[in-house]
């Protein structure tokens, strides 16, 4: 699992170079890089170095050695830094392209790309998970309304077939894994699905029940691209020495509401310094950014921001806090200038998941990302290939 291990470690991105919303990867034997870009709340520079794992199905080391899943070194620095230039909180930006002339990755499957400083390998900053995969399948795929989904509807089914005319998989059921992942959430992705049946090639999974999602809400979102005005859904900003303060716009209870469509980037964030846009990895300002939600009374178990701003999970940083006098739950965030998608969590007393229906609700008609994993163990294979990736969304033609 994706970890911060840092409290001084912001803003951590990984994407394909060049397509800052995509997931994080790569076709095997393809010159694309993945970019890996994080900040450092200090002014000085580290020494930073990383490992790269190859991983199994449920991502665990797979066991292969260094030299079977990679060429180049096991350890390696990065290079790539920056300071920041005329901001309140001084930080400094680090960069790594993956693969590079020092690693180069020779097998498909699930990798952990492993960050750490002055070489202790185990204390980590921070974990990053990323996927090399292989065009040895195709997956046709489709996102329907939940088939026996009552009205006015909140399920999103996604139906699938895997076609392998020229690629022998001789069992079925036990030789291929597949992973449905909605959006980047890991809480509720499917992992247990058999095809349905295997017949001239083709592995077919046009489930009724067993590959239904809630379809959720659109997150909310808010536009700090720039201080010198109020962005969308931000109330106010104020500078208190010696650090800038955004209040957002109150927020309130969604579930049980009309279903209300605009475009979002699925819980994603993109750091952006609207002066000079070319320089935002350096010259956006870090904010303290202050949620409210107002709900009737305080609750059991705990209110969460949830995306990618809190690294999609529920812990003492994203939890917030009840004020009594104002009747509403509250939190401050230290963001990065950008602009920002969020979703408020439930998260029940004693539980691991977080809810997002309990205050977001649930529409079929919800835009979603669904990413399709195709993993083969061959015969005598000693590690899970993954021999195909797909992206079908809810509300494009597939």
């Amino acid at each position: 699992m994706d970890k911060i291990y840092s409290s001084n470690i912001k803003s951590v991105q990984f994407f394909p170079k060049g397509w800052n919303f995509s997931n994080p990867v790569l076709l095997l034997g393809e010159e694309d890089q993945l970019l890996l870009r994080f900040d450092d709340l200090t002014e000085e520079i580290r020494n930073y170095n990383y490992q790269i794992v190859h991983c199994d199905f449920n991502w665990q080391p797979s066991g292969l050695l260094e030299s079977e899943y990679m060429t180049g070194f096991p350890e390696n620095e990065i290079f790539d830094y920056a300071q920041s230039i005329n901001t309140t909180v001084p930080y400094v930006n680090y960069q790594l392209l993956i693969p590079n002339d020092n690693v180069q990755l020779k097998v498909s499957g699930n990798y952990a790309l492993i960050v750490y400083q002055d070489h202790h390998s185990d204390q980590p900053i921070l974990v990053k998970r990323f996927y090399i995969t292989e065009n040895k399948v195709n997956i046709k795929a489709n996102v329907r309304r939940g088939t026996f989904d009552t009205y006015p509807g909140e399920k999103q089914e996604i139906s699938f077939r895997i076609e392998h005319p020229d690629y022998p998989i001789s069992d079925s059921h036990n030789d291929i894994r597949v992973i449905l992942r909605q959006n980047r959430f890991t809480h509720n992705e499917i992992t247990s699905l058999r095809p349905r049946f295997s017949k001239n090639g083709i592995l077919d999974y046009d489930y009724n029940q067993e590959n239904n999602f809630l379809g959720g809400n659109e997150f909310r979102y808010f536009d700090l691209k720039t201080i010198k005005t109020t962005g969308e859904n931000v109330s106010n900003i104020s500078f208190h020495r010696p650090y800038y303060h955004a209040t957002l716009m109150n927020d309130i209870l969604r579930k049980g509401k009309p279903y209300y469509s605009y475009q979002d980037i699925n819980g994603q964030f993109l750091p952006y310094y609207q002066e000079h846009p070319e320089t935002s990895d350096t010259e956006a300002d870090y904010i303290f950014v202050h949620f409210t939600f107002k709900i009737p009374k305080e609750l059991a178990g705990g209110i969460h921001v949830y995306g990618e701003l809190t690294n999609w999970t529920c812990n003492e940083e994203s939890k917030m806090q009840w004020n009594p006098e104002q009747k509403h739950y509250e939190l401050i965030l230290l963001l990065k200038q950008g602009y920002y998608n969020y979703q408020y969590a439930y998260l029940p007393p004693n539980g691991t998941n977080p809810d997002l229906v309990e205050f977001e609700g649930s529409h079929f008609d919800t835009e979603n990302d669904y990413h399709i994993f195709v993993y083969h163990t061959a015969p005598r294979s000693r590690y899970h290939r993954l021999i195909s990736y797909r992206v079908v969304n809810s509300r494009k033609k597939n």
